[in-house]
């Protein structure tokens, strides 16, 4: 007999996430956090690069706020994702107007045959610009996710995080996470979207999110056999948000 899964007041399986939060900080913390009680500065920061000595716009704001330091000023005319990483350092900036319009506001009104107006939930992308190849669509729109998630924890935004939750299905449907860059993007999302499938209709939708994280961690440890540098900074932020939501 299969036994009952331990949920929370909120509805979601919280040893599902209490595995994969362990799991996700102990796949990376070895790997990007500093050792020995070393500290990090300004001049790490501004040096950090991957294996491959690669360095991204996000590496920033997103190593900084693994590292718990400073990020510095934020880039003029910063946009898509890397304004949400951003945002994640400056309350201050805006951030709605890089959504795609549909995900925030994902009630479209439609007539039925009887001529009334009925609300459909609207599946969509995060980001509302598509940006280059499909392998640059992909990362930039599960960056986006993973940052947005972040988002709805620092600043308290319930629509964000139903949003981010909502969004699971279109990726599931339409972005395969073969297509990025093997950076486990968003892995934290999809473990939450698992987890707050508890119905019994709601199985199949489950087992495709934990299938998406999972290919996420995997991918993200082909080419060393672990994480490289960058996606163990990935890991241990999308850890760490998981371990938020058991506070």
């Amino acid at each position: 007999m299969k036994s009952e899964r331990k949920t929370s007041a909120g509805g979601f399986d919280r040893e599902l996430v209490a595995q994969w939060s362990e799991r996700l900080c102990s796949l990376g913390e070895r790997w990007i956090l500093p050792r020995d009680g070393a500290v990090v500065g300004e001049a790490e920061l501004a040096g950090f690069a991957d294996e491959m000595g690669n360095r991204r716009p996000v590496d920033r704001p997103l190593v900084a706020r693994v590292w718990g330091v400073g990020a510095g000023a934020v880039p003029v005319g910063v946009r898509d994702d890397e304004r949400l990483w951003w945002a994640l350092h400056d309350e201050t900036l805006s951030v709605d107007e890089v959504f795609a319009e549909a995900f925030l506001n994902r009630t479209l009104k439609a007539r039925n045959s009887a001529g009334r107006e009925e609300a459909w939930l609207l599946d969509c992308p995060v980001l509302s610009r598509r940006a280059g190849t499909i392998e640059v669509f992909t990362q930039s729109q599960l960056s986006a996710l993973h940052a947005a998630w972040g988002l709805s924890l620092a600043r308290g935004r319930e629509d964000l995080r139903l949003a981010c939750l909502h969004a699971c299905a279109w990726f599931i449907e339409n972005l395969q996470p073969d297509n990025a860059t093997n950076h486990p993007w968003a892995a934290q999302v999809f473990v939450m979207k698992a987890a707050t499938c508890t119905g019994a209709d709601q199985q199949e939708l489950r087992g495709s999110a934990l299938m998406y994280a999972q290919t996420l961690l995997h991918n993200c440890r082909v080419h060393l056999g672990r994480p490289d540098r960058f996606s163990a900074a990935v890991l241990v932020d999308a850890g760490r948000a998981l371990r938020a939501e058991l506070a």
